[in-house]
């Protein structure tokens, strides 16, 4: 069984958006929706693999804390 809505799960969600957010909005103020799609996407270009893979590797560990808390939210949760 998978748990319903856990972004504690998905690698995007608690690892690579985070980083991605903050490279965004660092010192940018977009004024419409094509300008913050435009930052997204250059963002996500420059963004290093290596954080990708460490996000990645990470998977396994934090699969295995939500089975030891019986699917439920491990809050923020550091391997």
């Amino acid at each position: 069984m998978w748990p319903p809505n856990s972004p504690d799960l998905t690698p995007v969600d608690f690892s690579i958006w985070e980083i991605l957010e903050a490279k965004v909005y660092h010192g940018r103020r977009m004024t419409n929706l094509n300008e913050l799609m435009a930052e997204i996407e250059e963002e996500w270009e420059a963004f290093p693999q290596e954080t990708i893979d460490h996000a990645i590797d990470r998977f396994k560990p934090r699969l295995k804390r939500v089975i030891e808390e019986n699917g439920g939210h491990i809050g923020k949760y550091y391997d």
